[in-house]
């Protein structure tokens, strides 16, 4: 997923990607249209996962001012930062993945694998996994 929107450099005017120097990758933009794009063209290739779109939609509608892709422990994943949040959103849109709320330090955490932050840092993460009422849970946790 994360070779298939790797190489997106249209000048959208939607929500920065931001090179950060633990592995996210930088883009110049990205757009919710261009990703879902290459999502369902990875799909095809990849017909036994299963996408949810609705994740990415959803944080994307909640109008991100800085998106980041991931890559190691959170590989798949996008990192949605917000106006008037100091919480940092990870989202990621195949099944079988929690989203992951960072309230500080989440360059840092980020590079930790999941079961280290679950284990070890509930202090400063929140996950939420996407069952019913997922949607409030993760605009709860980021305080917007």
């Amino acid at each position: 997923l994360r070779k298939e929107c790797g190489g997106l450099t249209h000048g959208m005017t939607q929500a920065p990607v931001q090179n950060l120097p633990w592995k996210f990758l930088e883009r110049d933009a990205l757009s919710e249209d261009v990703i879902l794009s290459k999502l369902r063209s990875y799909k095809k290739r990849n017909p036994k996962l299963i996408i949810e779109e609705a994740r990415l939609k959803y944080s994307w509608g909640l109008k991100p001012s800085a998106v980041y892709v991931g890559m190691d422990e959170f590989d798949g994943y996008f990192a949605f930062l917000y106006d008037g949040s100091a919480s940092v959103l990870m989202e990621n849109p195949i099944r079988g993945n929690a989203a992951y709320i960072f309230r500080e330090d989440w360059e840092r955490l980020s590079r930790l694998p999941k079961k280290e932050i679950n284990n070890f840092h509930r202090n400063k993460t929140t996950k939420v996994v996407h069952k019913s009422g997922w949607e409030q849970r993760i605009k709860s946790a980021l305080g917007i």
